[in-house]
């Protein structure tokens, strides 16, 4: 799943489209849809990986969602840009979730801890 931060300007996300093949072209279309509404949104990428035989990084705005929540994303091999999927090759789909006011978490506590063990029995 890939987690977008609304407020966040861009969002920089790695996704594998082709393991160990290399597309025929660097710009692809992301379809998102929202699992409530059915709106979509769609929008042409430039993947921007040095090592693209490995993965793919997209840089995707945060703007361009309006509502949090989640998503289904389809993405097609576009080399011509066009701006709808028709006739396009469906190359990955997944789920997206978009948040607002992302805070990481701590799985430990900032300070380190001492803990005194007794032993009750004699």
């Amino acid at each position: 799943m890939i987690v977008v931060n609304r407020d966040r300007e861009i969002n920089t996300v790695a996704v594998t489209l082709r393991e160990r093949q290399t597309e025929e072209s660097d710009f692809f279309l992301f379809v998102f849809t929202n699992i409530f509404t059915g709106d979509e949104i769609t929008v042409n990428l430039e993947d921007v990986s040095t090592a693209k035989q490995r993965s793919n990084i997209f840089c995707i705005p945060g703007n361009l969602f309006e509502l949090t929540g989640g998503y289904i994303y389809r993405v097609y091999q576009n080399p011509t840009q066009q701006p709808t999927p028709s006739g396009l090759r469906l190359v990955e789909c997944g789920q997206l979730k978009v948040i607002k006011d992302f805070v990481p978490t701590k799985a430990y506590p900032g300070e380190p801890q001492t803990r005194n063990v007794y032993d009750g029995y004699k």
